[in-house]
């Protein structure tokens, strides 16, 4: 090979691999990683995370705290506005939550795990304002193995 095409190529690959770090570096600033500014991209204003939540095992009849964070990709502010569940089992307070622009917050669920033994798995859809009004699912899990506490 040429040693001027070597050059020219070794510079091409020099200026790519720039290109490509300065893209990285913006996604990592600007939103907090390279996954959430593809999700920008794709026109998705805000992530939920984690979507599925194991409040691990507790007592028939226990309260767990299961804790997700909603982190705001637009530069508008976003409002979460209520939390609809599958069950009368999940309690949220705390709402309506403004998130503003680029920032997060946590929003943190109560769920009543029943009385019965064995695994129990939760659906919730939380309902957010970003001017489109969406539902993000988000699952919770646990298990009732443990005596009821009030009992025993």
């Amino acid at each position: 090979m040429d040693i001027k095409l070597r050059n020219r190529f070794s510079l091409g690959a020099l200026l790519a691999a720039f290109v490509l770090f300065v893209s990285w570096s913006a996604a990592f600033y600007q939103f907090g990683g390279v996954s959430n500014g593809a999700r920008y991209i794709r026109g998705q204003n805000f992530v939920v995370q984690p979507s599925r939540i194991d409040v691990g095992a507790a007592a028939r009849g226990e309260f767990r705290t299961a804790t997700t964070t909603i982190r705001n990709l637009s530069f508008a502010p976003i409002r979460v506005i209520g939390v609809l569940a599958t069950c009368n089992c999940l309690a949220v307070t705390g709402l309506p939550l403004t998130i503003e622009p680029r920032q997060s917050s946590e929003l943190e669920l109560r769920i009543h795990l029943g009385s019965a033994s064995g695994e129990v798995k939760q659906m919730a859809n939380i309902l957010i304002d970003d001017g489109r009004m969406q539902r993000t699912p988000v699952v919770i899990t646990g298990r009732c193995d443990l005596p009821n506490a009030l009992n025993e």
